[in-house]
């Protein structure tokens, strides 16, 4: 069975280029005009179709999500400047750190003096100033002498209390070339430059009391003194 136009229209998209087909089935323009009017909606059918579908389930449940998506985005957005903020902060952290780190490798590395040989360092100051004081003083005493044309003898000559056995001549070049040389096996501070004898290096030792030096140094010493730096017992 043959279907008719209408039946045909009504089952047709309402997209105008489908009205040739009108005409070719012998449709009048009137009854043309009157179908696609009858198939338009009116202001009201378009404005209660709007409202059921803004009121209908589904439409709610997607702007639910929709809102929960904007939701997500904008606490990821905030995330995301906090994030940048913290980096930021840890650039400069590093920055700095780096600059702190490029200071302490241009500095001078300082030497650590070991706590014992540092009292040892300002004992022998000690004595050698109160030396340098006694000698001043023995030295006035011999000017003024010579100037009242005393004899010496009639004068006290054990001058230093408590050290009248040191003499204030060296020793001859044989005698501290007799001094003997050690090997160390650990860093040894000498007394006298105030600088270390490192390990497995030559250091010349005072027999009366085992002191160590420098072998240049305590050679230099004993040229005009004849006791130990130290403890200002006799070398001889």
């Amino acid at each position: 069975m043959e279907k008719s136009p209408d039946f045909r229209i009504r089952n047709k998209s309402t997209n105008p280029r489908y009205a040739s087909q009108l005409f070719k089935n012998n449709q009048k323009p009137q009854q043309i005009v009157a179908m696609w009017q009858s198939r338009m909606n009116s202001p009201k059918e378009i404005e209660n179709q709007h409202e059921s579908v803004m009121e209908s389930q589904e439409f709610i449940e997607m702007k639910t999500e929709l809102e929960k998506i904007r939701e997500i985005d904008r606490k990821q957005r905030d995330q995301i400047a906090q994030a940048r903020v913290q980096i930021g902060k840890q650039k400069a952290i590093i920055k700095k750190l780096k600059s702190e780190n490029e200071e302490m490798k241009q500095r001078p590395e300082r030497r650590r003096i070991d706590p014992r040989q540092l009292l040892i360092i300002l004992q022998t100051n000690l004595m050698q100033e109160q030396y340098r004081e006694e000698a001043f003083e023995q030295m006035q005493l011999e000017m003024m002498i010579n100037e009242s044309n005393a004899a010496p003898e009639d004068y006290n000559q054990g001058h230093f209390p408590g050290h009248e056995h040191l003499a204030h001549i060296g020793l001859p070049e044989e005698e501290i070339a007799n001094i003997p040389v050690v090997r160390i096996d650990s860093d040894h501070l000498c007394s006298i430059c105030i600088d270390r004898i490192k390990a497995n290096h030559d250091a010349k030792i005072l027999e009366q009391c085992e002191h160590k030096f420098h072998p240049q140094c305590i050679d230099e010493w004993l040229r005009s003194n004849s006791y130990c730096p130290i403890c200002l017992s006799m070398v001889i």
